[in-house]
């Protein structure tokens, strides 16, 4: 079954066109990111509205992914929005603009994310593999960041704990008006807001997150930070690639002195420069707050995820 599964993200929108078997992801034709920033200003109004702006940008990204979808004529499409469309007041709006480029948009509920993500980050993962392996899946977005704790495998079943906080990078960067470089009382505001909900996350979950075996970090931080220190961008060297506490220290070091350019120049998207910076702090924190001294990138996640939902309602 061929499915065009799109992930509408607060930062990125993502169109994964992918052939389904047996509920395994078997050939991926288009895996394409456009940088839409939909979450961009909706800090600023109450209720919160996705700005006239990021529409646009939105609109011409549908019509990138109109072109892929008309190339490869897909069984079924199914776009999914994340955080900044579950808090936006005129969601309705991306939703009919979707339409217009035949691409039917759904909000994933907040629980429903977090279910789709570690179906998405664990699909290439043997059952062998998984087996009595506690895995804690990290999902930086642009308007929250979610934490899905599971015990042998990707099923909605085999979570045992998930929660979603409101800590992505735009959101961040736009609360404490970080700017590169960024100032030391900025940061040190946004790290103790951050850690604050990790702090939170950890303790209501104590019992549960004792004894990982794994922390698998998705989205465009890790992966992002895999390419630009191996200098590639094959997804076949990142994914798996671990990057270690002394990596992401070298990183934010480097990253909390750099002007947008100089990011640029060592491999971070235009798009993704200004707020790395909150991705790199979320799993510097992360590592520390769970006794780990490295995590695996993945470069999967959600889009892989909404691919076998699809591949599930419709077999």
């Amino acid at each position: 079954m061929k499915i065009a599964a799109l992930d509408l993200g607060s930062n990125t929108f993502i169109c994964l066109i992918c052939e389904v078997e047996n509920n395994r992801i078997t050939t991926i034709y288009e895996d394409v990111i456009e940088f839409v920033r939909l979450a961009e200003g909706m800090q600023k109004t109450d209720p919160k509205q996705i700005t006239a702006d990021a529409f646009s940008r939105a609109e011409l990204a549908f019509q990138k992914f109109q072109v892929l979808i008309e190339k490869h004529k897909p069984q079924h499409i199914l776009g999914m929005g994340t955080s900044a469309t579950r808090d936006a007041a005129n969601k309705d709006h991306l939703i009919a603009l979707g339409k217009k480029y035949g691409i039917p948009i759904e909000a994933i509920p907040g629980h429903a994310e977090a279910a789709i993500t570690n179906q998405g980050a664990l699909s290439n993962r043997e059952s062998a593999e998984l087996l009595n392996k506690k895995i804690m899946v990290v999902d930086i977005g642009g308007g929250s960041t979610e934490f899905i704790l599971s015990l042998g495998g990707p099923s909605e079943a085999e979570i045992v704990k998930a929660q979603s906080y409101d800590i992505g990078c735009v959101r961040i960067k736009e609360k404490f008006h970080l700017a590169q470089p960024v100032e030391d009382s900025t940061f040190l505001e946004a790290q103790d807001f951050i850690s604050d909900k990790l702090t939170d996350f950890k303790m209501q979950n104590l019992q549960a997150a004792s004894d990982i075996h794994e922390i698998l970090a998705v989205a465009g931080t890790p992966t992002t930070l895999a390419m630009a220190q191996l200098k590639t961008t094959d997804v076949t060297k990142v994914e798996g690639f671990q990057l270690s506490e002394q990596d992401l220290n070298n990183w934010l070091i480097k990253t909390k002195r750099a002007k947008i350019h100089e990011l640029v120049d060592w491999g971070v998207p235009a798009g993704r420069a200004d707020v790395i910076l909150v991705g790199i702090i979320t799993l510097l924190l992360v590592l520390k707050k769970f006794n780990k001294m490295s995590l695996t990138v993945s470069t999967r996640g959600v889009r892989h995820g909404i691919a076998l939902l699809v591949y599930n309602r419709h077999k």
